[in-house]
């Protein structure tokens, strides 16, 4: 069974701190630009939140599939 997973961060350095702890995820990206919006809005419907003030308090998030 696979379980989809998700970490939101204020920063890219905290995301990248993380990830690198983890040693897994993909980090996606809200910010003016990113190639990986869509990606992140794909997390945000995992997490059931749409609401503008989270998106800009949290614009990054590492994702990961967890198997158990």
């Amino acid at each position: 069974m696979r379980i989809f997973r998700n970490q939101f961060f204020k920063t890219k350095e905290e995301a990248l701190a993380f990830k690198k702890e983890k040693g897994y995820g993909a980090i996606y990206s809200n910010v003016k630009g990113s190639r990986t919006k869509k990606d992140y809005q794909a997390e945000l419907a995992v997490l059931g939140r749409f609401d503008e003030e989270f998106i800009a308090e949290y614009p990054y998030v590492v994702a990961w599939t967890q198997h158990i």
